[in-house]
């Protein structure tokens, strides 16, 4: 399924030694970021450089170059949301899923109107062999983010994995219907839609939407 990160290989852990630093100091000082209407304070320079070249590194698929930028943000900036973000993405592609997590659930509780952190938290669950909390916790904001087809094609793939292909097929349609050329990008060859695909007899994109209405059977 779609992530901002590309799965890479595990490595020591970072920054674990004394476990996800989301005690309440460190709520705190991510809610002094915040502005009394819930918008996030601008990062300054030269952090938000810093930040950039990190999330740059991420979307070319490393990870380590990634991590080396976010390190050289200034310590007092480091929970700051926007930071916050990639960090937790940093994690995921370290395969580092419940410190991944518990930024997610951060994220979601205190910035609640990013869709990348609800993705986020749903692919570490998926990950931590909880699918079906990864299902539900997509299922209840999906209608937040009725542009971001990521989240209609990631519900489709975790009800594919929980056998639930009616279900499974209905997102896949949304998510095609905001996003056809990117989905089909992604689908054909994702292993989490694979029951889905076994279900139907192979992927017949021209003939989607005729699929019979009880798949699951």
């Amino acid at each position: 399924m779609p992530s901002a990160i590309p799965p890479r290989p595990a490595t020591r852990p970072w920054r674990l030694a004394q476990g996800c630093p989301v005690g309440p100091r460190f709520r705190f000082a991510f809610a002094g970021f915040l502005w009394q209407d819930g918008g996030v304070k601008p990062l300054p320079a030269p952090d938000i450089h810093k930040l950039r070249a990190a999330q740059g590194w991420l979307e070319l698929g490393n990870p380590l170059e990634a991590k080396v930028e976010w390190q050289r943000i200034e310590p007092a900036y480091r929970s700051h949301p926007d930071v916050v973000e990639v960090q937790c993405h940093i994690y995921a592609s370290e395969k580092h899923w419940e410190a991944s997590l518990k930024l997610a659930e951060l994220l979601m509780e205190l910035v609640p109107e990013r869709p990348g952190a609800w993705i986020a938290g749903s692919i570490a669950l998926y990950r931590l062999q909880r699918t079906g909390d990864a299902r539900d916790l997509l299922a209840r904001v999906v209608d937040r983010f009725p542009e971001n087809w990521v989240v209609s094609y990631n519900l489709a793939c975790y009800c594919a994995q929980l056998g639930r292909f009616d279900e499974s097929r209905e997102w896949l349609q949304k998510a095609m219907a905001l996003d056809e050329a990117g989905v089909k990008k992604v689908a054909s060859e994702d292993p989490d839609l694979k029951p889905l695909w076994d279900k139907m007899g192979g992927i017949i994109w021209e003939n989607f939407v005729d699929i019979p209405e009880r798949a699951d059977e």
